[in-house]
């Protein structure tokens, strides 16, 4: 991201004085904000800022709710999801335990309240709060779900729009509003976020079946029986028979064979679907970023949405 490198400094800057101003800030909090991945989002906020304006402080302050958000929602995440490792460093429930993760989750919301009031950046915590609203309705929902082998695949984009690409659509719409960007403007940033979101999330999918084929274990989808997109294909395609079996299989995690599934898969053809359905999100994305002048800015989420492949 050369485009945006020194933008980048500044917000981990700013990301690391809010946090080492802070009164005793749990240990667990500076372990998690330690273990931060590729800072997607933020990249996403400030090169759909730039393209639309003049980065300012408000824009640094929309960076940083966006990425402390996401960051409380996975350690949430893992303990709904039972996941021991996050980024190949332990989950916070696993490195300290429950409790703690739960309450470092709900430390971390608060965090992103405070730095939206104290600035009376009331658009952006409108729009967080609304995200937040959608994916916690969705993760209820899929608690919800008695039978979660009847998910068909309008409900499943239904389902990862409000888990994964509704916070993708923000981010790139807030990027907009700290620059003072039209309604319009605004708006059609947030469906390229969406495009990008609806495609990072079958990328997801395709790397949880990778890990199964890799390592002959159960991925963490399989093991919560969340249905994704491959599996969803692979039951659609299958005999009567054989979705009897595929599910009957899929049921028990103590007597799942995982390389059964990836066979079916396979013979299916489900995760080239499911490739070719990221590919159609890409489309999308990078004919919407037609309409603006060519820019380093424009280049760099090119490169972004182009990456985008398990």
């Amino acid at each position: 991201m050369k485009s945006i490198v020194q933008e980048l400094e500044y917000f981990n800057q700013y990301l690391k004085d809010f946090f080492t101003h802070k009164k005793n800030v749990p240990k667990a909090a500076h372990f998690v904000l330690q273990c931060r991945g590729k800072q997607i989002r933020p990249k996403l906020l400030l090169l759909a800022a730039n393209i639309l304006g003049k980065v300012d402080k408000k824009t640094y302050r929309a960076a940083a709710l966006v990425e402390i958000l996401h960051t409380a929602t996975l350690v949430h995440d893992d303990i709904i999801d039972n996941a021991s490792y996050r980024r190949n460093q332990p989950s916070v429930h696993i490195a300290f335990n429950t409790k703690v993760a739960v309450l470092l989750g709900d430390y971390l919301f608060a965090q992103c309240l405070q730095i939206a009031t104290v600035h009376q950046d009331y658009d952006l915590l409108t729009s967080l709060s609304s995200v937040v609203e959608l994916m916690s309705q969705t993760e209820i929902l899929q608690l919800d779900q008695k039978k979660w082998y009847s998910i068909h695949q309008e409900q499943y984009l239904d389902l990862i729009y409000h888990k994964t690409a509704a916070l993708f659509a923000a981010t790139l719409a807030m990027g907009a509003m700290t620059v003072q960007a039209s309604s319009k403007e605004i708006a059609y940033m947030s469906q390229i976020g969406k495009n990008i979101g609806m495609a990072f999330q079958m990328q997801d999918d395709i790397l949880d079946i990778k890990a199964i084929s890799k390592d002959k274990s159960t991925g963490i989808d399989l093991t919560n029986k969340k249905m994704t997109l491959p599996f969803i294909h692979m039951l659609k395609q299958a005999t009567p028979q054989e979705k009897s079996s595929i599910i009957s299989l899929m049921e028990d995690n103590n007597t799942c064979n995982p390389q059964k599934l990836i066979q079916w898969l396979d013979q299916y053809k489900s995760v080239a679907y499911t490739q070719k359905m990221i590919q159609e999100y890409q489309k999308k994305s990078l004919i919407l970023l037609q309409k603006y002048t060519p820019s380093v800015y424009i280049q760099d989420l090119m490169h972004i949405i182009e990456e985008i492949h398990p």
